[in-house]
């Protein structure tokens, strides 16, 4: 596998690439389940400053990753183009993250099962479930 870098997201080419790859998937993530247009996008991104953003690349962008610290936790969004899903690449990306921060919390919409997967597999435990999404926890040890 190529090696997968990040950078983070500051500029409006970033918010840019942010909103093609979010529309790719958009069906499958919590709260905002519709296209978004790069200003709602970039309004989205400047309300929410408390978010550490980055663009995964491999030659080329092909994701990205939004951390929140929110009570000394962690929540954990990872989006990847299709072209880049079920290779191992989130679950590269999440393993990393996991050796810097002690609690990561990740909301998932029940319709996405390879997230599901996903985060199990990367040793995430179901804390709370309501109609639409299910909240997995990572605790380091």
């Amino acid at each position: 596998m190529d090696i997968v870098t990040f950078r983070r997201a500051k500029s409006i080419n970033d918010f840019n690439i942010l909103r093609k790859i979010r529309n790719t998937g958009f069906e499958y993530l919590t709260n905002h389940s519709k296209y978004l247009s790069l200003i709602d996008q970039y309004k989205f991104y400047l309300k929410k400053n408390e978010y550490s953003i980055f663009i995964l690349t491999i030659k080329k962008d092909i994701g990205y990753l939004l951390l929140k610290e929110n009570d000394k936790k962690y929540f954990i969004t990872i989006v990847l183009t299709p072209n880049y899903r079920g290779k191992g690449i989130a679950k590269l990306v999440i393993d990393y993250f996991k050796n810097y921060y002690k609690t990561i919390t990740a909301v998932i919409n029940k319709n996405n099962k390879n997230s599901l997967n996903l985060f199990i597999k990367c040793g995430f435990q179901l804390v709370l479930e309501n109609n639409e999404n299910l909240i997995y926890e990572y605790e380091k040890k």
